[in-house]
């Protein structure tokens, strides 16, 4: 969750390139709006 109301979706988007994230948000059915739950207690095994 980011804490700003308003942020600039290409800033998140480019935060998680550099982490190697992207991919992985653009794999999930809702993509950055995916909930993971706490701990990513709602990941399968392999991706935790």
């Amino acid at each position: 969750m980011i804490a700003k109301d308003q942020v600039d979706p290409r800033f998140v988007w480019e935060a998680a390139r550099r982490a190697r994230f992207d991919g992985f948000i653009r794999e999930q059915e809702q993509g950055m709006d995916t909930v993971i739950g706490e701990r990513g207690m709602k990941l399968s095994g392999e991706k935790n």
